[in-house]
């Protein structure tokens, strides 16, 4: 929501919502992921290269390319990915519920891919962190102040 605020009123406080919600929203995912990663290892999972890894390895890529060569609207993607991040979102409050009953249930709920989707998930907030200084040439904003 900040972001589409951003695209429409472009100004120094819009810039610092957006700064302080990808932060804040970072520090939280980076928590959360390192208290299943040590739930994990705690359990006995050693990571190893999965077929779903490298799909997503190769998704990104052509999504990469695709998007290098068309011309969108910022508008557009401002929509398209409040849009998914309300989807991811509403996945990720199914997971917590599901996580929560699994005990209960007598055959288990498979949370791999809701698993997946918020690691996907971080990823993008990753990304949008590591893409800020260059959007902000893009856009000609500003940063002196911010960062």
């Amino acid at each position: 929501m900040v972001g589409i605020f951003l695209a429409l009123e472009p100004s120094d406080f819009a810039r610092f919502l957006m700064d302080a919600g990808a932060v804040g929203l970072w520090g939280i995912l980076t928590s959360i992921n390192a208290a299943m990663i040590y739930t994990l290892l705690k359990n006995g999972f050693r990571p190893a290269l999965s077929k779903d890894f490298v799909d997503i390895l190769f998704y990104f890529a052509v999504v990469y390319l695709v998007l290098e060569k068309l011309s969108l609207p910022w508008m557009a993607v401002a929509f398209a990915s409040t849009v998914l991040m309300v989807a991811i979102l509403y996945l990720l409050v199914t997971l917590i519920r599901y996580s929560r009953i699994i005990d209960i249930m007598v055959e288990p709920v498979s949370l791999h891919p809701l698993a997946l989707g918020f690691r996907i998930f971080s990823v993008f907030i990753g990304l949008l962190l590591a893409s800020l200084p260059h959007s902000c040439q893009l856009l000609r904003i500003d940063l002196s102040g911010v960062i």
